[in-house]
């Protein structure tokens, strides 16, 4: 009796994975782009970054809309970082490319990071520049463009096209002053 469940056991890991696996790859992304060639990178102290997503970007598949409005699983297409993190990454680069920010903290928060059904990528959302725990600098996003197609490479692009959106948005803190970016 318990060689022919263990069989059986084995026989439905075989098939699940047969299933599973199917024809087509997973691909697994990362958010990626070289700073622009015109920074120098700058060794100084750069700010801690916290970035918050939409929970909705939270899934493990990159995620588009259909036409109806909703948001749907790129099948095959995952992130290889958790999308906060990666934006986090990212945005660290291009701001220690840039170098001036004399910040402890910079925080991100995003109420919308996807493309819509009218395919434009929309980033929407605020940041704040802190310093000795008082707000010293922030600005609101508002990030779109159009996307040069529907596969997973057009979003991604799209989404570092943001990221580079946002780093230029932060403006270094004003002395004793808050300065409200655009």
């Amino acid at each position: 009796m318990e060689k022919s469940l263990a069989f059986l056991t084995a026989a439905a890991v075989l098939v699940a994975g047969c299933v599973s696996s199917g024809s087509g790859a997973m691909h697994r992304h990362t958010l990626y782009l070289d700073p622009p060639q015109d920074f120098v990178r700058h060794a100084g102290p750069a700010p801690s970054v916290r970035v918050d997503l939409p929970r909705y970007i939270e899934d493990q598949y990159l995620l588009q809309r259909s036409p109806d409005g909703s948001l749907q699983r790129l099948e095959g297409h995952v992130w290889a970082e958790s999308p906060d993190e990666g934006f986090a990454r990212l945005l660290r680069e291009h701001l220690a490319a840039r170098g001036g920010l004399s910040a402890d903290r910079l925080q991100v928060r995003l109420t919308r990071f996807d493309a819509g059904k009218d395919a434009m990528f929309y980033a929407l959302g605020d940041w704040q520049l802190r310093t000795t725990g008082r707000v010293c600098a922030r600005g609101y996003l508002g990030f779109q463009s159009p996307l040069s197609g529907d596969t997973a490479t057009a979003l991604l692009h799209a989404m570092n096209e943001a990221v580079a959106y946002t780093a230029a948005q932060i403006t270094p803190c004003e002395a004793d002053a808050t300065h409200t970016g655009a």
